[in-house]
């Protein structure tokens, strides 16, 4: 597995949408660990498989994104 993965590598994996990844990005709820030259947002892997898995699992249990926020500082 690659240390780091582009965000369309990250929803394919975790079965979400590219735009999905985004907002929790821009929530704050799913850290950004840098960008390719180009602009790619890149993350890490395992974290963010790991993190993601959290987010939809709360998600499924009516757990507000602004709650899970709080639960995963």
């Amino acid at each position: 597995m690659k240390k780091y993965m582009r965000i369309g590598e990250v929803a394919a994996f975790c079965g979400v949408r590219k735009s999905t990844i985004r907002h929790y990005t821009d929530m704050g709820i799913l850290p950004c660990e840098g960008a390719t030259p180009a602009g790619h947002r890149l993350y890490d892997a395992r974290k963010t498989m790991v993190r993601v898995q959290l987010i939809k699992s709360a998600s499924s249990r009516r757990t507000s994104l602004a709650d899970v926020k709080a639960k995963l500082k």
